[in-house]
C-alpha cells in the first residue's frame, strides 16, 4: 500500500486521458502511461483486503476512473447513439497527430502486418485523426499508418486492463444493487458498444489468409474484452439479446483465432 499512497495522484491523472480535441490531442505517451498504471493497479488488486480495509475511498476512485476509460474507449461506436457499430461512428472524430519526430517517422510509413481491411474502431478513428490536415488517413494503399496502428493497439490494452481492473475490484453484489453503485460500473451502452466494436474488428484482423502475428494479438486482445464485457452486461443489466450477441461473438473469434494457432 505504500505504493499506491506515494503514486496515487499520479496514477489517478493517468487515468484521465486527453479529451481527443486539437487543444488536447490523444497522444501515444498519454495511453502508454495509461496502460502502465492500470497494469500497477491490477497487481496492487492482489492486496484488495487490505486495500479496502486502508483506503475505500481510493478504491472506489479508481473505480470510478476505469470505468470512465472504458467509456471514453467506446466513443467510436458511441457517436450518435451507433452502440456496437463496428467502425467509427459518423461525427466520431479524435485528434491524435504524431506529437515526436520518432511518431512522425511512424506516421509515414504503412503499419506492418495490417492491411486495408482493418479498419474498425479504434483503427479507423486513429487513421483518421493523426492524418495531416487535408491528407489521408493512411499511409498507403488503405493501409494504416505504423503510428495510428500503434495508438489503436494501445487503445484496445488499456481497454482490456481497465475491465480487468474493474472485475478484479467488483465487489459481490446482487445485480439489483449495481444500479446504487452508478459511476464505479461500465454503462450498458459503453459494454455493448465496446463488445460490439472488438466483434467487428476482429473479424476484419482475422479475415483473408496469411494472418499475421500482429493481426492474431490485435484480435485476441478483442476477445478478452468482450470476453469481459459479458459478465458485466449480465451485472448492469443488458438485455438478453445483448448478452446473447457477445458471448457468441467472443466464441466465434475464440475458434477463429484457434484455427490461425
Amino acid at each position: 500500500m505504500e505504493v499506491l499512497v506515494s503514486a496515487e495522484q499520479r496514477l489517478m491523472l493517468a487515468l484521465s486521458l486527453p479529451d481527443g480535441t486539437p487543444g488536447q490531442p490523444l497522444t501515444l505517451a498519454a495511453l502508454v502511461e495509461l496502460d502502465r498504471s492500470l497494469q500497477l493497479l491490477e497487481q496492487l488488486t492482489h492486496n484488495l483486503g487490505l486495500w479496502q480495509q486502508s483506503r475505500p475511498s481510493s478504491l472506489a476512485a479508481f473505480r470510478q476512473a476505469a470505468a470512465a476509460v472504458v467509456a471514453y474507449l467506446a466513443q467510436p461506436s458511441l457517436a450518435r447513439g451507433q452502440a456496437g457499430a463496428g467502425g467509427a461512428a459518423a461525427g466520431f472524430a479524435v485528434s491524435c497527430p504524431p506529437q515526436t519526430p520518432f511518431e512522425r517517422r511512424l506516421a509515414a510509413r504503412p503499419a506492418l502486418g495490417m492491411d486495408a481491411g482493418c479498419c474498425a474502431g479504434w483503427l479507423d478513428a486513429c487513421a483518421r485523426g493523426a492524418a495531416p490536415e487535408g491528407g489521408g488517413a493512411s499511409a498507403g494503399a488503405g493501409v494504416p499508418s505504423e503510428y495510428a496502428a500503434r495508438l489503436a493497439e494501445a487503445c484496445y490494452a488499456c481497454c482490456a486492463r481497465a475491465l480487468g481492473f474493474l472485475a478484479a475490484t467488483a465487489p459481490a453484489v446482487d445485480p439489483s444493487e449495481v444500479g446504487q453503485l452508478g459511476s464505479m460500473w461500465p454503462s450498458r451502452s459503453a459494454l455493448t458498444a465496446v463488445a460490439g466494436q472488438c466483434s467487428a474488428l476482429g473479424r476484419q484482423l482475422l479475415s483473408g489468409v496469411g494472418v499475421s502475428t500482429r493481426r492474431r494479438r490485435l484480435a485476441a486482445c478483442c476477445a478478452r474484452i468482450i470476453g469481459t464485457c459479458v459478465p458485466f452486461l449480465e451485472l448492469v443489466g443488458g438485455s438478453k439479446e445483448a448478452r446473447a450477441k457477445a458471448r457468441e461473438e467472443g466464441a466465434a473469434l475464440q475458434r477463429a483465432l484457434a484455427l490461425e494457432a
